[in-house]
């Protein structure tokens, strides 16, 4: 679908290209309509309209598109990209479904990750209560059993002493009366402890019927989540469109869903080499790939592929590291960017 799309958009005198989530079909080489003297003059780029649901300024897009520009122009002595008020290339930031969408699925992962970590909090907490009553009980059947034994031989001295089968003493009388007395004091401490006992008990009881609302809300936002994004269809995150009439060329770039700023730098990087002419590689893990994907995320640099692609774009020797003179050249595009827009 994306070849014949592209064949009648050139026929007709218009060329797009797209950079697609998840899924699409790849194409190398370069776009028809260019030579490989298309880096004989730098790309002449302004910034067109950006909505305000992106929460982006104007100033963080310039500073982005730099950034975007200066992975090319690492490669290679030549100044590929120059702000202009009167650019040939207008990049756009256009707030669509393709945004909103996005959004709701974070808006959902980030509801999905509040319960989880919600439950995970109650089930820790469940076990340690749990641990706690455990051991609270297991004291106190200790105790228990203690206070049983000290009361039952309490009891037989006791009965001792109403037969007469001890002798009666004043100093006696005062040893049962306090034994009794101790028994009293100890028996009040293990009422005492059972109705704490009886407090965690309902406590633990509490946390586990919190506990299996979390895990109802746990598996509400799961389903949820997989209901409505599980099957999500791939989508263009950016379009690059390039129009000629007579000699005179101008090209856009729509940007319509990035994630962040790095994101968004990658996105206007491979659009980017678009509009140098560069087709997509083959390469999964080049910037130049037709869709965004693990190897080639938060790319930074150009791999061999794209190295290879800007050469045969652009007709020159291409370096592999981040020069000093690119260093310069990205400040200088900074400052210029700044002084016309």
């Amino acid at each position: 679908m994306q070849r014949s799309l592209l064949s009648a958009a050139f026929a007709s005198g218009c060329l797009l290209a797209a950079l697609w989530v998840p899924t699409g079909t790849a194409q190398t080489g370069l776009w028809p309509g260019f030579s490989a003297a298309a880096c004989q003059l730098p790309v002449t780029y302004r910034i067109g309209e950006i909505d305000p649901r992106f929460g982006v300024s104007g100033t963080e897009l310039r500073e982005t598109l730099d950034d975007a520009a200066a992975i090319w122009e690492a490669a290679t002595p030549r100044t590929l990209f120059r702000a202009d008020p009167l650019g040939s290339l207008t990049i756009d930031l256009q707030y669509d479904e393709r945004q909103d969408q996005w959004v709701a699925r974070q808006q959902a992962e980030q509801a999905l990750e509040r319960a989880r970590e919600r439950f995970e909090e109650l089930r820790s907490e469940h076990d340690g209560l749990r641990q706690q009553l455990e051991t609270r009980q297991a004291a106190y059947r200790q105790q228990i059993q203690q206070y049983e034994l000290r009361l039952a031989a309490h009891n037989t001295r006791i009965r001792q002493w109403n037969r007469g089968e001890v002798a009666h003493s004043a100093a006696r009388a005062r040893q049962l009366d306090q034994e009794a007395q101790a028994l009293e004091r100890k028996r009040q401490a293990l009422e005492e402890q059972a109705a704490a006992a009886e407090r965690l008990r309902l406590r633990v009881n509490r946390n586990a019927d919190a506990a299996r609302l979390a895990a109802e809300e746990l598996n509400r936002q799961v389903s949820y989540l997989n209901e409505r994004f599980a099957a999500e269809p791939g989508y263009d995150k950016a379009r690059y469109t390039r129009r000629q009439r007579g000699g005179t060329v101008t090209h856009s770039i729509a940007v319509y869903q990035f994630h962040d700023r790095d994101d968004l730098r990658q996105v206007l990087a491979h659009e980017l080499g678009h509009a140098l002419g560069i087709s997509h590689v083959e390469d999964p893990g080049a910037l130049m790939y037709f869709r965004v994907t693990d190897q080639n995320r938060g790319l930074t640099r150009l791999t061999e592929a794209d190295r290879r692609a800007l050469r045969d774009a652009c007709g020159i020797e291409i370096g592999e590291s981040f020069s000093a003179g690119a260093i310069a050249r990205a400040a200088g595009s900074n400052r210029e960017c700044r002084q016309c827009m």
